[in-house]
This record gives structure tokens, C-alpha cells and sequence, in this order.
């Protein structure tokens, strides 16, 4: 019994091996599920919503003007996910997409490839990654098949899938008629300047009527990251900042103060994260219509310019 267990790992382990061979250009980036399979949950994990006032008036927190947000945010939905977020989400809506690494979506699953700690496409233009992905989708189409790893520890439960559809995030997104947008964010890290200026950008650029769900891979850091700079955008003149991220926290996002406090290679990107939101609260006080730009105002203040991670 065990000499088969041992053969069936082995057998496992080489068509891991064999997918590495696949991706020259990166080969130690490996397929993972981002959703679990077969989840009696109807909605995606972490899934917070501006509706769900109830959970944050038993713990007293500020409400003021967070009902009007028309906002979401989520870890990584599967294609049932979406559906049954459908349902919550009435009307226009936009998905923002704040995932860096290069994912997508077999038979509804959604997969992405990582190193372990999601930082496969640091550095890369928007572009690189859309075309990195685009060839990963293609190649396992052609292979009819894949195995991925279903654990959040790498090499420890494989399982092979068969394959009869890829689409990418976008073309999910669109066929349910929702707008599409991405915003490629480092995980655990703060998002570079660039990036900022064009999330103020989309955010102006929203109808008024418009829904709006952000989500990353774990729908914690980076979701809960942009939730608050929305709320921000929107709350700053009345609304203190202590109060913004404490009832972003309660909603169900991360607790962004407290996560520096980690001590792991999370602890300085978690510490320049919430430094940037103090100073994006500070920026949205001083500007607040937005006539300069965040880079700009940035350089005004002669602040370090944070220019290190994906852009366009």
C-alpha cells in the first residue's frame, strides 16, 4: 500500500515538474487553486460589503457616509462565485482586479501561478503579465490537462484536471456584462504611485449609480487596502481616518494597523502600507477635488516617490 502512495506521489511530482517545462521564461512558478472546490459557500471568501451595516452597528463604529459607497471586496471568485455574487451586486458594476500574479480560470476553477509567495510578476508592465497569462491559459488548453496543488502549502495535495475551457479574468468578468478593470498590485505591498493616480482616475470616472467590487487573491491586504482608500476618497472631510479603517477592519476587511506588527517578511511592506494611507487620507484633506494629482502632490511635498512594482 504505501509502495503506491509513494509511486502515485511520484507520478504527481513529475507532471509538476513536466508543467514547470512548459514556462521556460519562469519555471519555478507552479499552479494553485485560489477558490476552494465543491464550497457549500454561495459567496466568495472575505466577501464584505457596504450592504452590511448590521455587523458594524453592534460594535459602534462610525457610519458616516459608508452607505453610500456602493462598494464590495472579496478574496478571488470561481465562475459560481460570480453568479451568486450577481445577486447581490444590482445593475452597473465594475470588478477591479488588484492581483499582480498571473491568473485565470479552468472550467470555472480560478488558478494562478505562483513562487509561494505570490511575487512571480514583480516588475512587470501590465502588459507582460496580461501576455504571460494569455500563453499559460493557451498551453493547458492545448495540453487537455493539469495538475495543481488544492493546498496553501506547495507539493503537499495535487490533483489533476482535465480541461475543456480557459478564460481569463476578463473575459469572465465581461460575459456576466460587469465592466472589467485591472489594477496589478505586489501582494502584502503598498501600490506604487502610478497606480494610485489611476485609481483616483477610475474612481472620478464612475457613474454615479455605479457598484464598484475590489478583490485580490486572499480578498485581505491589498482588498482591504483599496476599500479604505475608497472610502477615503470619499469620507476624508468628515470623517476621521482612525474610524475609516476601523469599520473596514469590522466589515470583515485586515486589521491595517496592526499587521505591521508581524514579524515576518510582511512586516516592512505591511509598515510602508499603512505610512501610504496616512498619507493618502492627509492628500485627500488637502485636495479634495482632486486638481492635483497623488504623484504630484507627492512631489510637492518632497515624499519619497514609491515607483518599484508593475505599472502599464
Amino acid at each position: 500500500m504505501m509502495k503506491n502512495i509513494y509511486i502515485l506521489l511520484f507520478l504527481f511530482s513529475l507532471g509538476v515538474v513536466a508543467q514547470s517545462f512548459l514556462y521556460q521564461h519562469q519555471p519555478n512558478l507552479f499552479p494553485i487553486v485560489d477558490a476552494p472546490l465543491n464550497s457549500e459557500n454561495h459567496l466568495p471568501k472575505k466577501w464584505r460589503s457596504t450592504k452590511q451595516i448590521s455587523q458594524l452597528v453592534g460594535n459602534y463604529a462610525n457610519l458616516k457616509g459608508l452607505t453610500q459607497l456602493h462598494l464590495s471586496g472579496s478574496g478571488q471568485f470561481s465562475q459560481e462565485d460570480l453568479k451568486n455574487m450577481s445577486q447581490e451586486i444590482k445593475g452597473k458594476a465594475v470588478v477591479l482586479d488588484l492581483r499582480e500574479e498571473s491568473h485565470g480560470f479552468i472550467d470555472g476553477t480560478p488558478i494562478s501561478w505562483t513562487d509561494g509567495l505570490n511575487y512571480g510578476n514583480v516588475g512587470k508592465t501590465l502588459r507582460q503579465i496580461e501576455l504571460d497569462e494569455q500563453k499559460r491559459l493557451k498551453l493547458t488548453a492545448q495540453k487537455g490537462s493539469i495538475i495543481v496543488d488544492l493546498s496553501k502549502d506547495l507539493g503537499e495535495n495535487f490533483q489533476k484536471f482535465f480541461v475543456r475551457e480557459v478564460k481569463t479574468e476578463k473575459e469572465l468578468v465581461e460575459s456576466f456584462g460587469y465592466t472589467y478593470i485591472r489594477l496589478p498590485i505586489t501582494d502584502h505591498h503598498r501600490p506604487v504611485d502610478s497606480v494610485v493616480d489611476q485609481f483616483i482616475e477610475i474612481v472620478l470616472s464612475l457613474p454615479a449609480d455605479s457598484w464598484i467590487h475590489l478583490h485580490c487573491k486572499g480578498g485581505k491586504g491589498r482588498t482591504t487596502t483599496f476599500m479604505t482608500l475608497y472610502d477615503i476618497m470619499h469620507n476624508a472631510q468628515t470623517v476621521g481616518l482612525n474610524d475609516i479603517l476601523s469599520r473596514q477592519s469590522l466589515l470583515g476587511g485586515s486589521d491595517l494597523v496592526q499587521a505591521e506588527k508581524n514579524e515576518t517578511y510582511k512586516q516592512k511592506p505591511a509598515k510602508d502600507r499603512i505610512e501610504f494611507i496616512r498619507a493618502f487620507y492627509t492628500y485627500c484633506r488637502e485636495v479634495p477635488n482632486f486638481e492635483m494629482t497623488w504623484s504630484d502632490w507627492v512631489h510637492q511635498k518632497q515624499l519619497v516617490a514609491y515607483q518599484t512594482s508593475s505599472s502599464n
